[in-house]
Protein backbone atom coordinates (compact mmCIF):
# COMPACT_ATOMS: atom_id res chain seq x y z
CA UNK A 1 0.00 0.00 0.00
CA UNK A 2 2.90 2.37 0.94
CA UNK A 3 4.09 2.07 -2.83
CA UNK A 4 1.05 3.49 -3.74
CA UNK A 5 1.05 6.31 -1.31
CA UNK A 6 4.22 7.42 -2.58
CA UNK A 7 3.09 7.03 -6.33
CA UNK A 8 0.12 8.86 -5.43
CA UNK A 9 2.11 12.25 -3.63
CA UNK A 10 4.73 11.94 -6.25
CA UNK A 11 1.78 12.55 -9.26
CA UNK A 12 0.78 15.68 -6.95
CA UNK A 13 4.23 17.17 -7.01
CA UNK A 14 4.58 16.63 -10.51
CA UNK A 15 1.45 18.35 -11.25
CA UNK A 16 1.63 20.93 -8.99
CA UNK A 17 5.27 21.73 -10.84
CA UNK A 18 4.29 21.03 -13.78
CA UNK A 19 0.44 22.49 -14.16
CA UNK A 20 1.74 25.40 -11.86
CA UNK A 21 4.36 26.19 -14.71
CA UNK A 22 2.39 26.61 -16.98
CA UNK A 23 -0.50 28.56 -15.20
CA UNK A 24 2.61 31.24 -14.24
CA UNK A 25 3.81 31.17 -18.12
CA UNK A 26 -0.34 31.74 -18.73
CA UNK A 27 -0.75 34.74 -16.93
CA UNK A 28 2.33 36.76 -17.91
CA UNK A 29 0.81 35.97 -21.13
CA UNK A 30 -0.66 39.77 -21.11
CA UNK A 31 2.81 41.21 -20.25
CA UNK A 32 4.84 39.39 -23.14
CA UNK A 33 2.68 40.64 -25.87
CA UNK A 34 2.65 44.12 -24.56
CA UNK A 35 5.81 44.30 -24.91
CA UNK A 36 6.74 42.11 -27.48
CA UNK A 37 5.37 42.79 -30.99
CA UNK A 38 4.51 39.38 -33.16
CA UNK A 39 8.02 39.74 -34.96
CA UNK A 40 9.18 39.45 -31.47
CA UNK A 41 7.19 36.85 -30.29
CA UNK A 42 8.08 35.23 -33.11
CA UNK A 43 11.90 35.34 -32.93
CA UNK A 44 11.83 34.26 -29.56
CA UNK A 45 9.61 30.95 -30.29
CA UNK A 46 11.87 30.14 -33.15
CA UNK A 47 14.63 30.63 -31.53
CA UNK A 48 13.33 28.53 -27.89
CA UNK A 49 12.46 25.63 -31.56
CA UNK A 50 16.06 25.61 -32.21
CA UNK A 51 17.80 25.80 -28.43
CA UNK A 52 15.52 22.82 -28.17
CA UNK A 53 16.04 20.74 -31.60
CA UNK A 54 20.10 21.43 -29.96
CA UNK A 55 19.53 19.70 -27.37
CA UNK A 56 18.85 16.82 -28.01
CA UNK A 57 21.05 16.66 -31.14
CA UNK A 58 24.35 17.71 -29.36
CA UNK A 59 24.03 16.19 -26.09
CA UNK A 60 22.68 12.80 -27.65
CA UNK A 61 19.75 13.04 -25.18
CA UNK A 62 21.56 12.11 -22.03
CA UNK A 63 19.79 13.91 -20.14
CA UNK A 64 16.83 11.29 -20.35
CA UNK A 65 19.71 8.92 -19.52
CA UNK A 66 20.61 10.56 -16.48
CA UNK A 67 17.44 10.08 -14.71
CA UNK A 68 17.17 6.40 -15.62
CA UNK A 69 20.89 4.99 -14.78
CA UNK A 70 21.41 6.37 -11.13
CA UNK A 71 18.32 5.22 -9.46
CA UNK A 72 18.79 2.82 -6.64
CA UNK A 73 22.45 2.85 -7.25
CA UNK A 74 25.44 3.04 -4.92
CA UNK A 75 26.66 6.20 -4.06
CA UNK A 76 30.53 5.62 -6.13
CA UNK A 77 28.32 4.50 -9.23
CA UNK A 78 25.92 7.89 -8.90
CA UNK A 79 29.05 9.19 -9.17
CA UNK A 80 30.40 7.53 -11.78
CA UNK A 81 27.40 8.16 -14.36
CA UNK A 82 26.57 12.04 -13.14
CA UNK A 83 30.35 12.80 -13.61
CA UNK A 84 30.71 10.78 -17.13
CA UNK A 85 28.11 12.66 -18.63
CA UNK A 86 28.86 15.70 -17.04
CA UNK A 87 32.08 15.78 -18.67
CA UNK A 88 30.85 14.44 -21.67
CA UNK A 89 28.18 17.43 -22.28
CA UNK A 90 31.25 19.73 -21.37
CA UNK A 91 32.99 18.54 -24.17
CA UNK A 92 30.15 18.49 -26.50
CA UNK A 93 29.75 22.34 -25.13
CA UNK A 94 33.29 23.23 -26.83
CA UNK A 95 32.66 21.70 -30.01
CA UNK A 96 29.78 23.13 -30.62
CA UNK A 97 30.43 26.51 -29.54
CA UNK A 98 33.27 26.50 -32.34
CA UNK A 99 30.79 25.19 -35.05
CA UNK A 100 28.58 28.05 -34.30
CA UNK A 101 31.85 30.31 -34.51
CA UNK A 102 32.32 29.23 -37.92
CA UNK A 103 28.66 29.70 -38.99
CA UNK A 104 28.54 32.89 -37.86
CA UNK A 105 32.10 34.13 -39.94
CA UNK A 106 30.66 31.95 -43.01
CA UNK A 107 27.45 33.76 -42.63
CA UNK A 108 28.79 36.93 -42.68
CA UNK A 109 30.99 36.53 -45.33
CA UNK A 110 28.29 35.08 -47.83
CA UNK A 111 25.87 37.61 -46.18
CA UNK A 112 23.70 34.42 -45.24
CA UNK A 113 20.14 36.14 -42.70
CA UNK A 114 17.42 34.23 -40.88
CA UNK A 115 16.20 33.40 -37.93
CA UNK A 116 19.06 30.92 -37.23
CA UNK A 117 22.24 32.75 -37.70
CA UNK A 118 21.09 35.86 -36.93
CA UNK A 119 20.71 34.65 -33.27
CA UNK A 120 23.15 32.36 -33.17
CA UNK A 121 24.73 33.57 -29.76
CA UNK A 122 21.45 33.79 -28.19
CA UNK A 123 20.48 30.35 -29.34
CA UNK A 124 23.88 28.40 -28.02
CA UNK A 125 23.00 30.30 -24.48
CA UNK A 126 19.98 29.40 -24.59
CA UNK A 127 20.76 25.59 -25.75
CA UNK A 128 23.23 25.82 -23.01
CA UNK A 129 20.93 26.67 -20.07
CA UNK A 130 18.38 24.38 -21.03
CA UNK A 131 20.48 21.29 -20.98
CA UNK A 132 22.06 22.10 -17.98
CA UNK A 133 18.52 23.04 -15.87
CA UNK A 134 16.80 19.32 -17.52
CA UNK A 135 20.07 17.77 -16.80
CA UNK A 136 20.64 18.44 -13.41
CA UNK A 137 16.69 17.89 -12.18
CA UNK A 138 16.28 14.79 -13.76
CA UNK A 139 19.30 13.66 -11.34
CA UNK A 140 17.54 15.17 -9.14
CA UNK A 141 14.02 13.12 -10.37
CA UNK A 142 16.91 9.88 -10.70
CA UNK A 143 17.75 10.54 -6.70
CA UNK A 144 14.11 10.07 -6.51
CA UNK A 145 13.68 13.76 -4.92
CA UNK A 146 10.43 14.24 -6.52
CA UNK A 147 9.86 17.71 -4.26
CA UNK A 148 12.82 19.25 -5.07
CA UNK A 149 12.02 18.30 -8.81
CA UNK A 150 8.80 19.83 -8.74
CA UNK A 151 10.15 22.38 -6.92
CA UNK A 152 12.42 23.37 -9.16
CA UNK A 153 10.15 23.84 -12.37
CA UNK A 154 7.98 26.40 -10.84
CA UNK A 155 11.42 28.04 -9.77
CA UNK A 156 12.45 28.04 -12.99
CA UNK A 157 8.93 29.84 -14.47
CA UNK A 158 9.12 32.02 -11.77
CA UNK A 159 12.59 33.56 -12.35
CA UNK A 160 11.70 33.69 -16.13
CA UNK A 161 8.66 36.34 -15.04
CA UNK A 162 10.71 38.15 -12.72
CA UNK A 163 13.49 38.58 -14.25
CA UNK A 164 10.99 39.44 -17.73
CA UNK A 165 9.76 42.90 -15.44
CA UNK A 166 13.02 44.12 -15.47
CA UNK A 167 14.74 42.94 -18.83
CA UNK A 168 11.81 42.94 -21.82
CA UNK A 169 10.64 46.33 -21.46
CA UNK A 170 14.07 47.43 -22.09
CA UNK A 171 15.47 44.46 -24.18
CA UNK A 172 12.27 43.08 -25.77
CA UNK A 173 13.06 39.85 -27.24
CA UNK A 174 16.79 39.89 -26.24
CA UNK A 175 15.48 40.56 -23.04
CA UNK A 176 12.91 37.76 -23.24
CA UNK A 177 15.66 35.06 -24.12
CA UNK A 178 18.23 36.62 -21.44
CA UNK A 179 14.84 36.12 -18.18
CA UNK A 180 14.89 32.70 -19.83
CA UNK A 181 18.83 31.78 -19.85
CA UNK A 182 19.40 33.54 -15.96
CA UNK A 183 16.06 31.65 -14.99
CA UNK A 184 17.59 27.94 -16.18
CA UNK A 185 20.69 28.99 -14.20
CA UNK A 186 18.99 29.57 -11.38
CA UNK A 187 16.79 26.79 -11.72
CA UNK A 188 20.08 24.55 -12.16
CA UNK A 189 21.20 25.98 -9.14
CA UNK A 190 18.36 25.19 -6.82
CA UNK A 191 18.43 21.67 -7.53
CA UNK A 192 22.48 20.92 -7.59
CA UNK A 193 22.54 22.45 -4.25
CA UNK A 194 19.85 20.82 -2.05
CA UNK A 195 20.79 17.55 -3.54
CA UNK A 196 24.22 18.21 -2.75
CA UNK A 197 25.17 17.69 -6.90
CA UNK A 198 28.89 18.45 -6.76
CA UNK A 199 29.33 16.05 -4.35
CA UNK A 200 28.94 14.09 -7.17
CA UNK A 201 31.20 15.31 -9.73
CA UNK A 202 35.23 14.52 -10.06
CA UNK A 203 37.27 13.73 -12.96
CA UNK A 204 38.88 10.98 -11.42
CA UNK A 205 34.76 9.15 -11.70
CA UNK A 206 35.18 9.31 -15.49
CA UNK A 207 34.19 6.17 -16.97
CA UNK A 208 33.83 4.88 -20.30
CA UNK A 209 31.82 2.18 -19.94
CA UNK A 210 28.78 3.93 -18.08
CA UNK A 211 29.14 6.64 -20.74
CA UNK A 212 28.70 3.87 -23.72
CA UNK A 213 26.10 2.54 -21.25
CA UNK A 214 24.14 5.58 -20.95
CA UNK A 215 24.22 6.57 -24.78
CA UNK A 216 23.49 3.02 -25.90
CA UNK A 217 20.31 4.00 -23.83
CA UNK A 218 19.75 7.95 -25.03
CA UNK A 219 20.69 7.62 -28.64
CA UNK A 220 17.95 5.18 -29.80
CA UNK A 221 15.51 7.85 -28.24
CA UNK A 222 17.08 11.22 -31.08
CA UNK A 223 15.19 9.88 -33.64
CA UNK A 224 11.57 9.86 -32.08
CA UNK A 225 12.11 12.72 -30.43
CA UNK A 226 13.18 14.50 -33.64
CA UNK A 227 10.05 13.02 -34.64
CA UNK A 228 7.97 14.88 -32.43
CA UNK A 229 9.94 18.19 -33.21
CA UNK A 230 9.29 17.80 -36.50
CA UNK A 231 5.45 16.95 -36.07
CA UNK A 232 5.02 19.87 -33.53
CA UNK A 233 7.71 22.93 -34.16
CA UNK A 234 8.77 22.16 -38.44
CA UNK A 235 6.24 25.11 -39.07
CA UNK A 236 8.23 27.65 -37.39
CA UNK A 237 10.83 27.96 -40.36
CA UNK A 238 8.21 27.10 -43.27
CA UNK A 239 5.79 29.98 -41.93
CA UNK A 240 8.92 32.23 -41.30
CA UNK A 241 10.42 31.28 -45.07
CA UNK A 242 6.23 31.72 -46.34
CA UNK A 243 4.77 34.36 -43.99
CA UNK A 244 7.46 35.58 -41.79
CA UNK A 245 8.22 35.93 -37.84
CA UNK A 246 5.31 37.85 -37.43
CA UNK A 247 2.84 34.90 -38.19
CA UNK A 248 5.01 32.71 -35.80
CA UNK A 249 4.44 35.11 -32.77
CA UNK A 250 0.50 35.04 -33.87
CA UNK A 251 0.54 31.21 -33.90
CA UNK A 252 2.56 31.08 -30.76
CA UNK A 253 0.46 33.23 -28.95
CA UNK A 254 -2.61 31.01 -30.36
CA UNK A 255 -1.41 27.71 -29.29
CA UNK A 256 -0.62 28.74 -25.45
CA UNK A 257 -4.22 28.38 -24.91
CA UNK A 258 -4.65 24.75 -26.04
CA UNK A 259 -1.27 24.16 -24.11
CA UNK A 260 -3.43 24.90 -20.92
CA UNK A 261 -5.80 22.15 -21.62
CA UNK A 262 -3.42 19.59 -22.62
CA UNK A 263 -1.08 20.73 -19.26
CA UNK A 264 -4.19 19.55 -17.04
CA UNK A 265 -4.15 16.08 -19.20
CA UNK A 266 -0.87 15.24 -19.07
CA UNK A 267 -0.81 14.43 -14.68
CA UNK A 268 -3.98 12.29 -15.64
CA UNK A 269 -1.65 10.29 -18.70
CA UNK A 270 0.89 9.30 -15.78
CA UNK A 271 -1.30 8.04 -13.62
CA UNK A 272 -3.60 6.29 -16.81
CA UNK A 273 -0.07 4.33 -17.43
CA UNK A 274 0.40 3.11 -14.06
CA UNK A 275 -3.57 1.71 -13.94
CA UNK A 276 -2.80 -0.20 -17.41
CA UNK A 277 0.44 -1.97 -16.14
CA UNK A 278 -1.64 -2.84 -12.99
CA UNK A 279 -5.01 -4.01 -14.87
CA UNK A 280 -3.48 -5.29 -18.69
CA UNK A 281 -4.49 -9.10 -18.89
CA UNK A 282 -7.27 -9.13 -15.82
CA UNK A 283 -10.93 -10.19 -17.06
CA UNK A 284 -12.35 -7.11 -17.05
CA UNK A 285 -9.62 -4.92 -18.61
CA UNK A 286 -11.60 -4.46 -21.88
CA UNK A 287 -14.77 -2.98 -20.11
CA UNK A 288 -12.15 -1.00 -17.82
CA UNK A 289 -10.27 0.45 -20.98
CA UNK A 290 -13.33 1.17 -23.17
CA UNK A 291 -15.24 2.93 -20.01
CA UNK A 292 -11.72 4.91 -19.42
CA UNK A 293 -11.73 5.99 -23.10
CA UNK A 294 -15.39 6.97 -22.96
CA UNK A 295 -14.84 9.43 -20.35
CA UNK A 296 -11.34 10.64 -21.98
CA UNK A 297 -12.91 11.34 -24.83
CA UNK A 298 -15.86 13.06 -23.45
CA UNK A 299 -14.42 15.48 -21.15
CA UNK A 300 -11.64 16.45 -23.21
CA UNK A 301 -14.35 16.87 -26.49
CA UNK A 302 -16.42 19.33 -23.91
CA UNK A 303 -13.54 20.77 -22.81
CA UNK A 304 -12.34 22.01 -26.46
CA UNK A 305 -16.08 23.03 -27.35
CA UNK A 306 -15.81 25.17 -24.16
CA UNK A 307 -12.79 26.71 -25.20
CA UNK A 308 -14.00 27.16 -28.82
CA UNK A 309 -17.20 29.04 -27.76
CA UNK A 310 -14.69 31.35 -25.04
CA UNK A 311 -11.78 32.01 -27.16
CA UNK A 312 -12.29 35.33 -29.38
CA UNK A 313 -13.18 36.38 -25.37
CA UNK A 314 -9.75 34.55 -23.86
CA UNK A 315 -7.46 35.94 -26.45
CA UNK A 316 -9.03 39.39 -25.52
CA UNK A 317 -8.57 39.49 -22.17
CA UNK A 318 -4.98 37.96 -21.83
CA UNK A 319 -3.42 39.41 -25.21
CA UNK A 320 -2.60 43.08 -26.96
CA UNK A 321 -4.97 44.28 -29.53
CA UNK A 322 -1.87 43.15 -31.99
CA UNK A 323 -2.73 39.38 -31.16
CA UNK A 324 -6.43 39.80 -30.92
CA UNK A 325 -6.66 38.09 -34.49
CA UNK A 326 -4.82 34.81 -33.39
CA UNK A 327 -8.13 33.56 -31.32
CA UNK A 328 -9.41 32.38 -34.73
CA UNK A 329 -6.64 29.75 -35.18
CA UNK A 330 -7.47 28.68 -30.75
CA UNK A 331 -9.77 26.43 -31.98
CA UNK A 332 -8.41 24.78 -34.74
CA UNK A 333 -5.19 24.04 -32.86
CA UNK A 334 -7.13 22.97 -29.42
CA UNK A 335 -8.67 20.39 -31.64
CA UNK A 336 -5.37 18.37 -31.58
CA UNK A 337 -5.62 18.21 -27.85
CA UNK A 338 -8.64 15.53 -28.10
CA UNK A 339 -6.19 13.49 -30.50
CA UNK A 340 -3.66 13.59 -28.20
CA UNK A 341 -5.78 12.22 -25.29
CA UNK A 342 -6.74 9.13 -27.65
CA UNK A 343 -3.03 9.08 -28.20
CA UNK A 344 -2.20 8.39 -24.68
CA UNK A 345 -5.23 6.31 -24.03
CA UNK A 346 -4.39 3.71 -26.65
CA UNK A 347 -0.52 3.99 -26.45
CA UNK A 348 -0.49 3.04 -22.75
CA UNK A 349 -1.26 -0.60 -23.99
CA UNK A 350 2.05 -0.24 -26.02
CA UNK A 351 4.12 0.39 -22.43
CA UNK A 352 3.00 -2.66 -21.06
CA UNK A 353 3.23 -4.99 -23.73
CA UNK A 354 6.53 -3.83 -24.63
CA UNK A 355 5.85 -3.25 -28.34
CA UNK A 356 7.26 0.12 -28.60
CA UNK A 357 7.64 -0.11 -32.02
CA UNK A 358 3.86 1.05 -32.58
CA UNK A 359 5.17 4.28 -30.65
CA UNK A 360 7.76 4.37 -33.85
CA UNK A 361 5.36 3.89 -36.52
CA UNK A 362 2.63 6.13 -35.64
CA UNK A 363 4.95 9.12 -34.84
CA UNK A 364 6.57 8.33 -38.82
CA UNK A 365 3.31 8.97 -40.27
CA UNK A 366 2.75 11.85 -38.16
CA UNK A 367 5.73 12.92 -39.18
CA UNK A 368 4.98 12.54 -42.67
CA UNK A 369 1.44 13.82 -42.85
CA UNK A 370 3.14 17.09 -41.36
CA UNK A 371 5.37 17.77 -43.56
CA UNK A 372 3.32 17.27 -46.55
CA UNK A 373 0.73 19.47 -45.24
CA UNK A 374 2.60 22.10 -43.70
CA UNK A 375 4.50 22.37 -47.28
CA UNK A 376 0.98 22.53 -49.31
CA UNK A 377 -1.17 24.39 -46.86
CA UNK A 378 1.20 27.48 -45.37
CA UNK A 379 1.90 28.65 -48.59
CA UNK A 380 -2.08 29.03 -49.51
CA UNK A 381 -3.75 29.21 -46.26
CA UNK A 382 -1.36 30.67 -44.19
CA UNK A 383 -1.56 30.58 -40.39
CA UNK A 384 -4.71 28.38 -40.61
CA UNK A 385 -3.05 25.94 -43.18
CA UNK A 386 -0.58 25.26 -40.09
CA UNK A 387 -3.01 24.97 -37.22
CA UNK A 388 -4.56 22.65 -39.55
CA UNK A 389 -1.85 20.49 -40.33
CA UNK A 390 -0.91 19.68 -36.70
CA UNK A 391 -4.57 19.15 -36.24
CA UNK A 392 -4.07 16.37 -38.65
CA UNK A 393 -0.88 15.00 -37.88
CA UNK A 394 -2.09 14.58 -34.59
CA UNK A 395 -5.31 13.03 -35.78
CA UNK A 396 -2.91 10.68 -38.21
CA UNK A 397 -1.45 9.84 -35.54
CA UNK A 398 -4.32 8.49 -33.35
CA UNK A 399 -5.65 6.84 -36.01
CA UNK A 400 -2.28 4.63 -36.34
CA UNK A 401 -2.51 3.83 -32.57
CA UNK A 402 -6.05 2.87 -32.53
CA UNK A 403 -5.00 0.74 -35.23
CA UNK A 404 -2.33 -1.02 -33.76
CA UNK A 405 -3.46 -1.54 -30.78
CA UNK A 406 -6.40 -3.16 -31.14
CA UNK A 407 -4.24 -6.45 -31.41
CA UNK A 408 -3.92 -6.17 -27.65
CA UNK A 409 -7.22 -5.12 -26.64
CA UNK A 410 -10.48 -3.78 -28.85
CA UNK A 411 -11.83 -0.40 -29.38
CA UNK A 412 -14.98 0.10 -29.22
CA UNK A 413 -16.03 3.64 -29.13
CA UNK A 414 -14.56 4.50 -32.18
CA UNK A 415 -18.23 5.34 -33.32
CA UNK A 416 -18.54 7.50 -30.71
CA UNK A 417 -15.59 9.39 -31.29
CA UNK A 418 -16.27 10.11 -34.49
CA UNK A 419 -19.57 11.50 -34.06
CA UNK A 420 -17.54 13.82 -30.97
CA UNK A 421 -15.12 15.04 -33.46
CA UNK A 422 -17.72 15.70 -35.93
CA UNK A 423 -19.18 17.97 -34.07
CA UNK A 424 -16.26 19.66 -31.99
CA UNK A 425 -15.94 20.30 -35.97
CA UNK A 426 -19.53 22.02 -36.32
CA UNK A 427 -18.88 24.24 -33.11
CA UNK A 428 -15.57 25.07 -34.48
CA UNK A 429 -16.49 26.32 -38.09
CA UNK A 430 -19.98 28.00 -36.17
CA UNK A 431 -17.37 29.90 -33.91
CA UNK A 432 -14.81 31.13 -36.78
CA UNK A 433 -17.73 32.03 -38.72
CA UNK A 434 -19.37 33.65 -36.01
CA UNK A 435 -22.72 32.01 -36.44
CA UNK A 436 -24.10 33.48 -33.21
CA UNK A 437 -26.77 30.93 -31.54
CA UNK A 438 -25.83 28.17 -33.92
CA UNK A 439 -22.13 27.62 -32.08
CA UNK A 440 -24.25 27.34 -28.63
CA UNK A 441 -26.75 25.06 -29.52
CA UNK A 442 -24.63 22.61 -31.07
CA UNK A 443 -22.77 22.78 -27.50
CA UNK A 444 -25.63 21.81 -25.99
CA UNK A 445 -26.60 18.89 -28.39
CA UNK A 446 -23.18 17.75 -27.92
CA UNK A 447 -23.39 17.87 -24.06
CA UNK A 448 -26.85 16.18 -24.52
CA UNK A 449 -24.98 13.14 -26.67
CA UNK A 450 -21.89 13.16 -24.13
CA UNK A 451 -24.07 12.26 -21.12
CA UNK A 452 -26.32 9.67 -23.37
CA UNK A 453 -22.83 7.94 -24.43
CA UNK A 454 -21.77 7.71 -20.62
CA UNK A 455 -25.10 7.23 -19.09
CA UNK A 456 -23.87 3.63 -18.12
CA UNK A 457 -21.04 4.85 -16.14
CA UNK A 458 -23.13 7.97 -14.80
CA UNK A 459 -25.98 5.46 -13.63
CA UNK A 460 -23.01 3.40 -12.11
CA UNK A 461 -21.99 6.13 -10.12
CA UNK A 462 -25.00 6.94 -9.36
CA UNK A 463 -26.21 3.54 -7.54
CA UNK A 464 -22.86 3.66 -5.77
CA UNK A 465 -23.04 6.98 -4.04
CA UNK A 466 -26.88 6.20 -3.06
CA UNK A 467 -25.98 2.85 -1.53
CA UNK A 468 -22.88 4.81 0.56
CA UNK A 469 -25.47 7.22 1.48
CA UNK A 470 -28.10 4.99 2.73
CA UNK A 471 -25.44 3.13 4.63
CA UNK A 472 -24.42 6.30 6.35
CA UNK A 473 -27.84 7.53 6.81
CA UNK A 474 -28.71 3.66 8.74
CA UNK A 475 -25.76 3.55 10.80
CA UNK A 476 -26.67 7.33 11.92
CA UNK A 477 -30.35 6.38 13.16
CA UNK A 478 -29.27 2.82 13.97
CA UNK A 479 -26.60 5.01 16.52
CA UNK A 480 -29.09 7.27 17.80
CA UNK A 481 -31.42 4.59 18.81
CA UNK A 482 -29.08 3.03 20.66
Amino acid sequence: MSKFKTLGKNTIYIFIGYSGSKLISFIMLPFYTHYLSTEDYGSADIISMYAMLLVNLITFSIANAIFVFPTNQSFEKQKGYFSSATIFSLINFIIYGIISIIILFLSQVYAIHNSFTDNIGLIYLLFVSNFIQQFIQQFTKGLNKIKIYSRTGIICTLSIAIFSFFLVPKYNMIGYIGAMVIANIIASLYPFYMVKAYKYISIKSWNKDLLHEMLRYSIPLIPNSLMWLIISAINRPIMETYLGLSAVGTYAVANKFPNILSSLFTSFTNSWQVSVLEEYGKKDYETFYNQIGLIIISTLSLGLAILTLFSQLIVKLFTASEYYHSWIYVPVIACSILFLGVNAHTGANFSVVKKSKYYFYSSIIGMIVSLLFNFLLIPYWGIMGCAITYTLSQGSIAACQIYYSKQFVKYKILSQLIILILFNCIIIFTTIKELAYWNIAFTIILFIIILYFNKEIIYTLKQKYNDKFFISLFRKGYKNKK
